[in-house]
């Protein structure tokens, strides 16, 4: 066991890591692509930077949406994608091995904060998942993609804590393996899901806005490949 885990926090995980920033690499090119010919096309230069950035703020911080419609499912996704992005990069024992296996070094959270976003993304992934399932009206908008997405984010915080858990019915090096399964196929199957919109949001709305100078110009119209079902 002791080999195998050795394998996967090593090798097996760089591996993940490359497959990672070459699928958001490819991303990347995908989005930027459109804009530049946009851009190069276009007479009418000029962005629209207050709408750009009140977007992004909005879509940062979107409590005042949120409670103008009343939306808990808004908060709950929020919530959920905060730890979503701190806990994998700043957990104590993700930045040691984020050290080990890359070289790269970033401040560890604090146990019982990253405890307190583990327990709260684990909640509100189970909240979604649930209702995605059992609401007649949510479920005519869902595909298949929505649910194996919210399963591939829940195996690895609910293997994880477990791991670290007194209550975990299994021996430890097996949860741990588990963890690090899970967390890797998370980190492959990132440019290739909607989760690919955590990174790209600022930057694909950028884009659209060089894409809607092209739409006045030539009666051409930009669509940003991530615009195509990747809201959460």
């Amino acid at each position: 066991m002791e080999e195998i885990l050795q394998f996967t926090q090593g090798p097996l995980f760089r591996l993940a890591f490359a497959l990672l920033v070459a699928g958001l690499f490819r991303r990347f090119v995908l989005i930027l692509w459109p804009a530049v010919i946009a851009w190069r096309r276009s007479r009418d230069r000029s962005l629209n930077r207050k709408a750009i950035v009140r977007d992004i703020a909005i879509w940062l911080f979107p409590i005042h949406q949120a409670w103008r419609s009343q939306d808990v499912f808004t908060v709950i996704s929020y919530v959920f994608h905060i730890g979503l992005v701190l806990v994998p990069l700043f957990l104590a024992e993700h930045v040691s091995l984020w050290a080990a296996s890359t070289g790269i070094t970033l401040p560890a959270l604090p146990n019982g904060i990253a405890d307190v976003l583990t327990i709260l993304t684990i909640a509100g992934v189970s909240i979604l998942l649930v209702v995605r399932l059992t609401s007649r009206l949510v479920r005519t908008f869902t595909r298949t993609e929505d649910i194996v997405v919210l399963v591939m984010i829940l195996l690895p915080f609910l293997t994880g804590y477990a791991a670290s858990a007194s209550w975990n019915p299994f021996s430890y090096n097996l949860m741990l393996l588990l963890h690090i399964l899970s967390a890797e196929a998370l980190m492959i199957a990132i440019p290739f899901t909607k989760l690919s919109h955590c990174i790209f949001f600022p930057f694909s709305r950028v884009c659209a806005e060089l894409g809607s100078k092209l739409v006045t110009d030539c009666d051409y119209t930009y669509t940003s490949p991530l615009a195509k079902g990747t809201e959460s």
